[in-house]
């Protein structure tokens, strides 16, 4: 799929469609570079070169501070100036410093590049600037506002280099007061470039440990406040100072401009979160024994409050910040002289402060360069001001009376003076600060392009992850539940810090059961019918949209790849708006344990999960998120499974788990599988693909199979001498076996009716019938209700004419009842299918005819079937005083007759005791089987079986399962005339004969218990 822009250019009324024009063709879909061009596109962002006009403003890279620069401005040089940056950063905006001064208080210092000394207003530079509004991060690169030879030369505070700047001190005391502060231009030369490791050491040289505990709980710490999120990040305690002292600046810059210009400042509000939004998230807290204030300058301290108290679960504390940020609106710049009636609006709920600007990045913000000319401005006025007032200009820190427009105290009646209105409307000329009406344009194109940056930040890290999924093709995590109902779920995924949806209504082969008074989801496999009935029959979707699972062959090789992964993912900018990585606990995609059906969902449950890429050449990109689980019986799904045959063995299954070979395998082709992983269990082969496996289709399609000699099919083969051999010994078994494969001519894979009575008839009208007699009258498919006791169970279909002595005495199968060497577990469980039921395993041809084995799944979306242990279908006679008829039980049908004892438990535990071995702790009987059936065992144990075969109602729960001995004790209490008569429920079939059985069992009630 092509991607392109478009410009529309009409929509009708009466359309729903626009009419467009194409003016960008990208390229395909599915590559980074295209798509990275169109986010930008979408975004009006455009990554061309600066103009020339742009950079004819700037000096050249020889460039030194001026002599005049010196004169009027305070020289730092050589005051001890450091920078605290990533190792990367190449646009270093800011500095800091701190002395320790003689009466014992601390100074610290910010120094931000001048940036406006060289963006002079109504330039071709600061048009292209103000176009820009702000520099944009994506996928480690950056388009900057400004260019290079000014953002990382002569703006950048480089360690060695001279350079202009605003600074501001702030004297502080032992408690953590301000108790003076000074702002000014100035000539500061770094003297290096820290970590923030660095940093650490040093503001603990120079402040002790208890001045800088005040000053962290002095300061009004924001954990984030960058577009209005919340987010709590770990951090060192020296990016946290650094942090305080940023918003330090910021607010000190905003509280001068606001005062000394009311009319024409540029400031940053951050309004009140939405109210119900807000309620929702305190009820949240609440509901989770979580104390939580959400007025404005306690919402921070309720945090960390709650952060200590889930210092055991991080993910729990994640989830608390994502549903703490859903109430809070986004940040936004604004003229103070538009806003000027409502100053009670002007404030930042998350810094809980009256006043707030940006001022602290001017190479990448072009609000900050507008609040420099502000700042500008009001210095200037101050000094026209002191000279009119024949106060001498040159004082010392600390000497607050010539401070009037920009010290800690604002002279509000110097500003209304007639000098003071002279000096402040002459330095707003000077450097050319917007009016009201211009002001307003520059905050709302501001905001628009901030949000721009945003969401192409976004955009490109949903893309990194994007193509790095669909490199790895899945990741599996653990994700917490956050919303939950009868339609889908809403989980948070820690790893990547992202929610997504999981749909589950309407799928094929899966039950939804919502309880709305517990908010419990449960998720359970049906194969045998639907459980929606709104939709129409195309409106259905396979079970494979809502569930995925892994090849765990390959997870050993993945093991310890997700930490890679998330760091390949953190495309955090290099920039100051980095935002600090979260902790996450490294978990190897080993340790992902898949869910089994019945699933039980609620708030905050864990569940695993498989991501995936979706998109690309075929819609718009996203990341996609399945259920990674196993059936019930500890069967995994398989992705694709086929069933394969040779002339050693008719019929295997082969696991596929290389997503390209899925495509490959069609019912009937002569395939070379190589580099297959074999197992035997018992008489069953299992193979499943590896790593390294290859899959290659050699003949297609089965029609030249039939239809062509041996000698011409080789002839189009390129094969070795030993595949060769191999390859003509399959050639000649096929043919051979002639009609047996019969319904592999299904190219087009079109469900046909399956012989004999596999299928269930459709249903003309139910009867309760009285007499077995009734049931050989009938003329019309029904289903029919009737009493009857078990005679004999058996396994192959085969009519057995019955004697009077045969009913009078109830008996056992001749292998069910060698107690001795049972083979139980061997005679009910087999290797078949999941959702259809089919055996899958060689003995079939045993109870079936060989034609009529499927090959095909006719109950699976893509018609695969899914590979598992199963209750082998079986002959069940039965018969009342009038009559005995065969039964076909079906293996819905045997779950329900022997209860829900699982068929891998029952068949791994009996290969356990036939072994010697005892079974796991893990084998523990947690299923259980129909309580009155319970009782009956009970009854039946005391009244026939032998006493050490008995089992006490009320304990046999807490025990070893042993399998044998229950289903011994079972089928003796079923086949025990007269104290266990059964209700069954029977699909009468009319269209098949005698001989085939015309009756399948499809649910039995539980016996009916004689009291005492």
């Amino acid at each position: 799929m092509e991607l392109v822009g478009a410009h529309i250019d009409n929509w009708d009324e009466e359309s729903p469609f626009p009419y467009a024009r194409v003016s960008h063709i990208f390229g395909r879909g599915s590559e980074m570079e295209p798509q990275i061009n169109a986010i930008l596109f979408e975004n009006a962002i455009y990554c061309s070169e600066f103009y020339s006009e742009s950079l004819s403003c700037l000096p050249s890279k020889a460039w030194e501070v001026p002599a005049e620069e010196l004169t009027i401005r305070r020289d730092l040089r050589n005051l001890c100036i450091f920078t605290i940056d990533p190792s990367t950063a190449t646009d270093l905006d800011d500095a800091l410093s701190f002395e320790r001064l003689p009466n014992g208080s601390v100074r610290v210092g910010v120094h931000i590049a001048d940036v406006s000394y060289f963006v002079l207003p109504d330039t071709a530079l600061d048009k292209e600037a103000q176009s820009r509004s702000t520099s944009v991060y994506m996928l480690r690169r950056k388009l900057p506002m400004l260019p290079p030879l000014l953002s990382e030369n002569l703006g950048s505070l480089n360690p060695g280099e001279d350079r202009l700047a605003f600074s501001i001190f702030w004297d502080l005391n032992s408690v953590g007061e301000i108790l003076d502060h000074w702002i000014g231009r100035t000539v500061i030369r770094s003297c290096c470039k820290l970590s923030y490791e660095l940093a650490l050491d040093m503001v603990d040289g120079m402040i002790s440990e208890e001045t800088c505990d005040t000053l962290g709980n002095r300061l009004p710490r924001c954990m984030a406040l960058l577009n209005g999120q919340i987010m709590l990040c770990e951090q060192e305690e020296s990016s946290f100072l650094v942090e305080e002292f940023m918003l330090l600046a910021n607010r000190t810059a905003a509280e001068i401009i606001s005062r000394a210009f009311p009319d024409s400042a540029l400031l940053r509000r951050h309004p009140e979160p939405n109210m119900r939004k807000l309620r929702e998230f305190e009820a949240f807290c609440c509901k989770h024994g979580l104390e939580m204030d959400t007025s404005s300058g306690h919402f921070h301290q309720s945090l960390e409050h709650i952060r200590e108290k889930l210092k055991d679960d991080s993910v729990l504390f994640d989830i608390v910040m994502s549903y703490a940020s859903r109430p809070m609106q986004l940040a936004t710049y604004f003229c103070s002289g538009v806003m000027k009636d409502n100053i009670n609006d002007w404030g930042h709920y998350a810094l809980a402060i009256p006043f707030y600007t940006h001022f602290t990045s001017p190479l990448r913000r072009y609000p900050d360069i507008v609040v420099h000319r502000t700042l500008a401005a009001a210095i200037e006025a101050e000094e026209l001001y002191t000279r009119s007032r024949k106060i001498s200009h040159k004082v010392r820190l600390g000497e607050e009376l010539t401070r009037f427009f920009t010290g800690i105290y604002f002279d509000k009646d110097a500003a209304e003076s007639s000098e003071g209105r002279e000096a402040l409307s002459a330095a707003a000329i000077k450097h050319r600060v917007p009016c009201t009406e211009l002001l307003a344009g520059v905050a709302a194109y501001s905001n628009d392009r901030k949000l721009a940056s945003r969401h192409v930040k976004d955009a490109c890290d949903k893309l990194c992850m994007w193509v790095l999924l669909k490199k790895k093709e899945f990741l599996l995590s653990d994700a917490r539940v956050l919303g939950l109902g009868p339609r889908f779920m809403t989980i948070y995924i820690q790893k990547l810090a992202i929610e997504r949806r999981i749909y589950y209504e309407e799928v094929e082969g899966l039950t939804v059961e919502w309880l709305e008074a517990t908010s419990t989801l449960v998720l359970n496999l049906c194969a045998y019918k639907r459980t929606f009935k709104r939709a129409s029959p195309g409106n259905y979707r396979a079970l494979n949209e809502v569930a995925w699972v892994i090849s765990p062959c390959n997870l050993n090789a993945e093991a310890g790849t997700v930490g890679r992964f998330a760091n390949e993912c953190n495309v955090t900018p290099s920039g100051k708006n980095g935002l600090a990585s979260r902790h996450v606990d490294p978990v190897s995609e080993s340790e992902i344990e898949p869910v089994v059906f019945p699933l039980t969902v609620r708030l905050l449950s864990t569940i695993p999960v498989a991501l995936h890429a979706v998109g690309g050449d075929d819609g718009p990109i996203d990341i996609g998120v399945r259920l990674y689980y196993k059936l019930s019986t500890g069967g995994e799904v398989i992705r694709t499974d086929i069933q394969v045959g040779d002339d050693t063995l008719p019929f295997f299954s082969v696991s596929l788990w290389q997503k390209q070979m899925a495509a490959k395998a069609v019912a009937g082709d002569v395939v070379l599988l190589q580099n297959v992983k074999i197992a035997k269990f018992g008489c069953v082969v299992d193979a499943r693909t590896v790593q390294f496996s290859s899959l290659k289709c050699l003949i297609h399609p089965y029609e030249l199979l039939i239809s062509k000699g041996v000698d011409d099919l080789i002839g189009e083969c390129r094969v070795g001498k030993t595949t060769m051999e191999k390859f003509v010994k399959v050639i000649k078994w096929v043919q051979r076996a002639g009609s047996s494969l019969y319904n592999i001519r299904l190219s087009s894979f079109q469900k046909r009716q399956l012989p004999r009575n596999w299928t269930v008839p459709e249903q003309s009208e139910s009867r309760d019938i009285f007499l077995l007699s009734e049931v050989l009258q009938l003329r019309n498919s029904c289903k029919a209700v009737f009493n009857a006791s078990a005679g004999e169970i058996f396994l192959p279909i085969t009519w057995r004419a019955l004697g009077d002595s045969d009913k009078e005495k109830m008996f056992v199968s001749r292998r069910i009842n060698n107690v001795e060497d049972s083979t139980i577990a061997e005679d009910f469980t087999c290797v078949g299918c999941q959702l259809c039921g089919s055996p899958l395993d060689s003995e079939n041809r045993h109870i079936f005819k060989q034609n009529s084995v499927p090959l095909y799944c006719p109950k699976s979306s893509d018609h695969l079937h899914i590979v598992g242990m199963i209750y082998r279908p079986f002959m069940l006679y039965v018969w009342d005083e009038s009559e005995y008829l065969p039964l076909f039980v079906r293996n819905k049908a045997a779950e329900l007759l022997f209860g829900n004892i699982k068929a891998e438990r029952v068949y791994s535990c009996y290969k356990g005791q036939k072994n010697g071995q005892n079974c796991d702790q893990k084998d523990h009987c947690k299923e259980t089987i129909p309580k009155a059936i319970g009782k009956a065992v009970v009854d039946s144990c005391s009244s026939g079986a032998d006493k050490s075969q008995q089992v006490e109602g009320k304990h046999h729960h807490h025990k070893k399962v042993d399998f044998r001995l229950i289903w011994l004790i079972l089928l003796k209490m079923l086949l025990q005339q007269g104290n266990s008569p059964l209700k069954f429920e029977v699909n009468v079939n009319t269209s098949l004969d005698m001989e085939n059985g015309k009756f399948e069992m499809v649910s039995v009630s539980v016996p009916c218990i004689r009291t005492r």
